[in-house]
C-alpha cells in the first residue's frame, strides 16, 4: 500500500525533473475570503505541479504548465484537474502579463507503457462554460509518456525531447 500512495509523488517529481523548470512555485493561486467583519483570510494555494518555456520556431515564448497525473491506463484526469488547469494558465498570463494567449498551452502528463514510442497524443478536455476558443489554454490536452523512459531520463538529466513531447497534439513519437 504504501508504495501505491507514493507513486504519484514520484510520478510528480519526475516530470519536474525532465519537464520542468524549478519556478512553478511562483504560479500558486489562491482564493481570499472578506468576512463580513472586515478580516481577510487567505486559503491554502493551489500548488501547480510543473512549468516550462519553450521558444517556437517564429521564435515566440510558449509557456506549457504541466500537471503530471499518475493515473492507471484507461483513467482520465477529473473535471476539478481540468478546471484547475485553466486556473493556473489564467493565473500565470495575469502574474507575467503574457497578452497573447497562443503564448500558453495546457497539458496533462500521464504515465504509459508504450512499447514503440515514448509518447502518444491522447487527446484534450475543455469545461463547456469556461471555454474560450480565442485562448489555447482552455484546452487540456493529454499525452502519455512512457514509464520506463521517463525514469531513464529522469535519471540521466535528458530533457532533449521535452520541447517535442508538450507540443505533440497528434499521434505519437
Amino acid at each position: 500500500v504504501g508504495a501505491e500512495n507514493s507513486m504519484p509523488m514520484v510520478w510528480e517529481n519526475m516530470v519536474e525533473s525532465v519537464f520542468g523548470t524549478g519556478k512553478h512555485k511562483k504560479y500558486q493561486p489562491a482564493a481570499s475570503w472578506t468576512l463580513i467583519s472586515e478580516k481577510k483570510v487567505e486559503k491554502e494555494p493551489l500548488i501547480l505541479d510543473s512549468i516550462r518555456w519553450d521558444t517556437n520556431d517564429k521564435g515566440q515564448k510558449i509557456c506549457t504548465v504541466i500537471d503530471a497525473k499518475y493515473y492507471r491506463p484507461g483513467n482520465l484526469p477529473t473535471t476539478t484537474d481540468v478546471n484547475k488547469q485553466i486556473t493556473y494558465a489564467e493565473w500565470v498570463r495575469k502574474q507575467d502579463g503574457v497578452q497573447d494567449p497562443n503564448e500558453i498551452q495546457n497539458i496533462f502528463i500521464l504515465p504509459a507503457h508504450l512499447k514503440n514510442s515514448v509518447a502518444r497524443y491522447e487527446g484534450y478536455a475543455t469545461m463547456g462554460i469556461l471555454e474560450d476558443k480565442t485562448k489555447p489554454y482552455h484546452k487540456v490536452h493529454a499525452i502519455s509518456v512512457d514509464t520506463l523512459t521517463l525514469m531513464d531520463w529522469y535519471l540521466r538529466g535528458n530533457t532533449s525531447r521535452v520541447s517535442e513531447i508538450v507540443r505533440l497534439r497528434k499521434g505519437s513519437i
